[in-house]
């Protein structure tokens, strides 16, 4: 599947040196993600935190032995990290029970974060996701931003915005099955209701769609 986005020029965000996220903070949308994360992912076993606020690992850690995999080498100790690209993750395949990630699979490829640009890069990380999954094993993932419009779109190096059918197929076609969907009101500092538009304006107070996937 080839990735097709609107894209605007003259938007650019290259931050590799962007500060890393300690601690929660209320009402943001990485908060969100990872009480999303802490809802779906309730077994044991092994989990792979791809790219997620620092927060995120501990608060995981009580149930999982995890593993953390970035591009850039986080200020962190007492996990095991890889530094790697999440489109060519170095572990074996079937090897992780769970595996939760937050807002990377919008930026992954744009070379935002110093990484290597890649054609349809949030596709190959998804399908990196799957192939390191044990069948049954379940994602949390948010992907990023999503809205109501016509087109998916990538805002120059800064990141992709969805529309919700396209990120359903990108997830479908990596070989995921969902088992949910929510989108995260910026503005509202809450999660949508079902029956609400999302956001039609991606670049005020963009809405952030989170899914849990399974790979059967």
């Amino acid at each position: 599947m080839s990735a097709v986005f609107m894209e605007f020029k003259g938007i650019s965000d290259s931050t590799p040196n962007e500060a890393w996220r300690l601690e929660r903070v209320a009402g943001h949308h990485y908060s969100a993600a990872a009480d999303f994360a802490l809802e779906h992912l309730k077994g044991s076993g092994k989990c792979l935190v791809a790219g997620s606020p620092l927060f995120e690992l501990y608060e995981l850690a009580p149930r999982y032995e995890i593993t953390y995999v970035d591009f850039r080498e986080p200020p962190v100790n007492g996990f095991r990290f890889i530094q790697a690209d999440a489109c060519a993750i170095p572990l074996e395949d079937e090897s992780f029970d769970a595996l939760s990630s937050t807002c990377l699979i919008c930026h992954i490829g744009l070379g935002r974060y110093g990484d290597p640009q890649r054609l349809a890069g949030d596709q190959v990380a998804l399908k990196e996701f799957w192939r390191v999954l044990k069948p049954g094993a379940v994602a949390a993932l948010m992907l990023g931003p999503v809205a109501d419009i016509n087109a998916s779109q990538q805002v120059g190096s800064a990141h992709r915005v969805y529309t919700f059918e396209h990120a359903r197929r990108i997830v479908e076609h990596a070989g995921f099955g969902i088992m949910t969907s929510a989108v995260w009101d910026t503005r509202g500092a809450r999660w949508r209701r079902p029956d609400e538009p999302i956001n039609i304006d991606p670049a005020l107070f963009p809405d952030y769609l989170s899914m849990a996937l399974r790979k059967d």
